[in-house]
């Protein structure tokens, strides 16, 4: 049996991580001896990882740089802020950067004992792995190129991490090709596979009752305020972050407001720009028409109590959320991102915008007045089924070849 070692950054919510846990649900332990390994292991979904799959022990050298320090001072791990202290000196003397002299002096623990490594994210994660000796080393890219590029400070940069690795997977096929025009890597070295999805257990957790999923959030009365008070109910989820563009959630609902919809909007996640998306909700008097829930381990209620899902993003691979919300017989607004066809059949179950707050408000109105269009995509999306067989065979192929 093939040994396999999965290396993730952090294990908090986002599509990585939850792509990673729906795969490995999949596959059967007679397949393949699997082991994951967060370089930051301090995080939500600790628990779910470990009922799936064999979770690593933390790696003090890897938590001490991937971790921020503000978060390590708070949990009182002062063993590795003094660890980050020596290796910034011992990088000053090398002149090395901190984190790759942890990474070197890591990837001496897991060196010849797997078959296979996956870095199952893009930045840190693929520098780290990059490091492992080892028979078979795969880079699993589930954001676009050009991102890519940046996060890698380059295209130069990029080709040199990336040419270490025998196999790049992309997750959609609009990613596979984008990577094999642009990067100079060889084309027979990249491929795509789609991310799994347990639809009978997202089904399942769509009927667990709202007032327990949202716990004890300050949110809590007013989204069920809102969901109980409106007549069409938009819902956007995913992680608070720049390319997710989840100002212009702002923006379009305050037009919506301005022009008497009667609506509310859902915002589910955390991100670095919780604190903006916040304060922009206040500042724009949407406050009664828009709830910021923050991040839930469990997500599915609040988008089933919704009537469509809208995704607002720069940029995507295969957006997860947007298929979990077709799984749950949602129609789904998207901005045309290169993949967006891959996931939504426009005028079908779904509509695709243009890749603006214009785009996406005239969707959302279209929607909110025109019942029959809202008819007609919503039994479309309840008859969406999601086919994981085929994706779990191409992953052991190209994993355990």
């Amino acid at each position: 049996m093939k040994r396999v070692l999965f290396v993730l950054q952090g294990i908090g919510f986002g599509g990585s991580m939850t792509s990673l846990l729906n795969l490995l649900s999949f596959m059967h332990k007679d397949e393949l001896d699997v082991d994951v390994l967060f370089m930051d292991r301090y995080g939500e979904l600790l628990e779910q990882a470990q009922d799936v799959t064999n979770v690593l022990a933390e790696d003090k050298f890897l938590q001490a740089v991937s971790t921020p320090r503000p978060k390590l001072k708070e949990l009182g791990r002062y063993d590795l802020i003094t660890l980050r202290a020596i290796l910034a000196v011992v990088g000053k003397i090398c002149h090395k950067a901190t984190s790759n002299i942890a990474y070197a002096h890591a990837a001496k623990k897991y060196n010849d004992k797997y078959d296979c490594v996956v870095a199952y994210q893009e930045s840190i994660a693929t520098s780290f792995v990059a490091e492992i000796k080892c028979k078979k080393k795969i880079a699993w890219v589930h954001n676009d190129y050009d991102n890519v590029k940046k996060i890698c400070g380059g295209a130069e940069n990029l080709r040199c991490l990336y040419s270490v690795f025998d196999k790049v997977v992309c997750v959609s096929k609009a990613g596979r090709s984008n990577f094999q025009e642009k990067s100079g890597l060889p084309s027979e070295k990249i491929d795509y596979v789609y991310n799994t999805l347990r639809s009978d257990s997202i089904r399942s957790k769509a009927q667990v009752p709202i007032e327990l999923v949202l716990g004890d959030i300050k949110s809590k009365a007013h989204v069920l305020d809102l969901l109980e008070n409106h007549a069409i109910k938009f819902v956007s989820s995913g992680r608070l972050a720049e390319q997710k563009r989840f100002d212009r959630v702002i923006r379009v609902a305050k037009r919506l407001k301005e022009e008497k919809i009667d609506f509310c909007w859902m915002i589910i996640g955390n991100g670095d720009q919780f604190g903006q998306i916040e304060k922009a909700i206040i500042e724009e008097n949407i406050s009664d028409v828009v709830a910021l829930t923050g991040g839930l381990s469990n997500p599915f209620p609040v988008v089933n109590a919704c009537d469509v899902f809208v995704l607002t993003s720069q940029f995507e691979a295969h957006p997860m959320v947007a298929n979990e919300a077709l799984l749950l017989g949602k129609p789904v607004i998207t901005t045309n991102y290169e993949s967006a066809s891959e996931v939504v059949e426009n005028g079908v179950n779904g509509l695709i915008c243009e890749m603006s707050a214009d785009g996406i408000f005239n969707s959302c109105k279209e929607l909110a007045s025109n019942q029959l269009l809202m008819d007609m995509l919503s039994k479309s999306a309840q008859k969406f089924e999601y086919r994981n067989e085929d994706i779990v065979d191409k992953v052991l192929r190209i994993v355990g070849e």
